[in-house]
């Protein structure tokens, strides 16, 4: 479990003067504080790995990603991604498991796989309109991969990747009592101003390595 912690604060007067799209800026600073928040988790989930620091006077422990539960069917492709390459990949992936998972996949992967599958990507519009994301279905041979883009896949390092993930063997476990919630006038007793804070604790469940799978090395 890892506590995440996103504190904002507005002076009184800030919150007392109009600013544009808005009458109040808490409304504004609650919004931002609330995506940086959910930013904080998904990196945490993604790359994270298992710490825990006693040495302060209170414990600091940091959760696993996915990338560090992730390591059967890790394929590095070192180089342009082929549909020949990703379907040998896809096989190893939906030998063990669900016949649908989910591919979060760096926009280079992305590209490369609009490049060779052009006219056989379905989007998903139902997806789209519950959850705002943009997805698109794959049917292969061995089982059926909705993508969906992950921008933090970014950079030298994780440019080039993608993960395949079985959605019923992943379980995202907060503490009993500790999933997400907005903390409200935290301020000190002195303090001309309005303090709030998001705070969780939680961390992910993975099952079942063999039905996962992890892509590296996309260049294009």
């Amino acid at each position: 479990m890892q506590i995440f912690r996103t504190p904002f604060s507005v002076t009184n007067t800030a919150n007392a003067s109009k600013v544009y799209g808005s009458n109040k800026l808490l409304t504004q600073e609650q919004k931002q504080a609330g995506i940086m928040h959910k930013l904080d988790m998904e990196r945490a989930f993604l790359f994270g790995e298992r710490k825990e620091d006693l040495s302060g006077s209170h414990p600091r422990r940091t959760t696993r990603g996915l990338l560090g539960f992730l390591n059967e069917n890790v394929k590095d492709i070192g180089g342009a991604l082929t549909q020949s390459d990703f379907n040998l990949w896809l096989a190893d992936v939906f030998a063990h498991g669900s016949a649908k998972k989910m591919l979060l996949a760096s926009p280079t992967v992305i590209a490369a796989i609009d490049g060779f599958a052009a006219g056989k990507l379905q989007t998903v519009s139902e997806a789209q309109a519950k959850y705002g994301i943009h997805v698109v279905r794959y049917i292969s041979s061995y089982g059926e991969l909705n993508i969906v883009m992950e921008r933090l896949f970014e950079g030298a390092v994780y440019g080039g990747y993608a993960v395949a993930l079985d959605m019923k063997n992943i379980k995202y476990r907060p503490l009993n009592g500790r999933d997400t919630k907005l903390k409200t006038n935290i301020q000190a007793n002195d303090e001309d101003g309005r303090r709030d804070e998001y705070i969780t604790e939680a961390g992910l469940e993975v099952r079942l390595p063999k039905t996962h799978g992890v892509l590296t090395g996309v260049t294009g």
